[in-house]
């Protein structure tokens, strides 16, 4: 009888490692929840936000759809979410990393479908 608990009990912890992300029922704002986060950590002068900085300006939201490469409902083949998450060739910011909460805001907003909102 123990034997089938175990056997019960693994496969309830293999099922739940193997479900897609929970994507909040809140929908992300790109006004309110996504935009300060890119000012805050991605415009600072001489980088994304600045008249000097013109190949990659992630300033409107034009400008983070088309140059952060933004794939609408898949945040990991988005190229903007890869380099702030660390998964591509460069890491963005060069102070340091986005907070997870930060990460995770950005990333359920290209999930929910970025959305101009």
């Amino acid at each position: 009888m123990k034997r089938v608990w175990w056997v019960i009990l693994i496969i309830g912890l293999l099922d739940s490692c193997i479900h897609a992300p929970v994507i909040p029922q809140q929908e992300i704002s790109f006004r309110s929840d996504v935009q300060p986060i890119i000012a805050g950590n991605c415009q600072q002068s001489g980088c994304h936000g600045s008249t000097d900085f013109q190949k990659f300006p992630l300033v409107t939201y034009d400008d983070v759809i088309n140059n952060g490469e933004i794939k609408s409902g898949n945040a990991n083949h988005s190229k903007l979410y890869k380099v702030l998450n660390g998964n591509d060739d460069d890491l963005m910011p060069p102070s340091g990393k986005l907070t997870d909460k930060q990460l995770y805001t950005i990333e359920f907003w290209i999930d929910q479908g970025a959305k101009n909102n």
